[in-house]
C-alpha cells in the first residue's frame, strides 16, 4: 500500500539514499582522523602504542560505516520507488541537528526543529 504523497513523507529510495550519504560522510571524517592518528603514530609521538590499538578500532569503524553505506545504496535499487515513509517526526526527536536536518530535508519549514539540549546532548560543531 502506497503511503499518501505529504510533506512529511518522503520516497523510501530516497531515505535510502540519505542514510547511505550521511554514513559515507561519517566514514570520511574516520579516515581523515585516522590520518592524524597514523601521522601521530609515525612521528613517534608518546603513547603511539596506545594510539595503534585505537587506529585498529577506527579502521573498523570506517569500513563499517563504509560497508553499511553501500548496503542502503543496493536497498534501495531494491524498492520500487513508490513507497514512502514519514520521517518528520523521527528526524526532529534526533539529537544531532545537521543530522536531522539532513533526513528531514523535506520539512516546509527548517527551524521546526527542537532545540533541544538534554543532559549529555552536546552540540560541539
Amino acid at each position: 500500500m502506497m503511503a499518501p504523497q505529504s510533506p512529511e513523507t518522503i520516497p523510501l529510495r530516497d531515505l535510502f539514499a540519505i542514510l547511505a550519504e550521511q554514513l559515507r560522510l561519517q566514514a570520511l571524517a574516520g579516515r581523515g582522523l585516522e590520518d592524524r592518528v597514523g601521522d601521530v603514530i609515525l612521528d613517534g609521538a608518546g603513547g603511539a602504542e596506545r594510539l595503534r590499538v585505537s587506529l585498529q578500532g577506527l579502521d573498523h569503524l570506517v569500513q563499517v560505516l563504509s560497508e553499511l553505506a553501500h548496503f542502503l545504496d543496493d536497498l534501495a535499487l531494491e524498492t520500487d520507488g513508490h513507497q514512502r515513509l514519514a520521517v518528520v517526526g523521527p528526524a526532529r526527536r534526533l539529537r544531532l541537528r545537521k543530522l536531522a536536518e539532513a533526513l528531514g530535508a523535506r520539512l516546509s519549514d527548517p527551524m521546526q526543529l527542537p532545540q533541544r539540549q538534554e543532559a549529555g546532548d552536546v552540540d560541539l560543531f
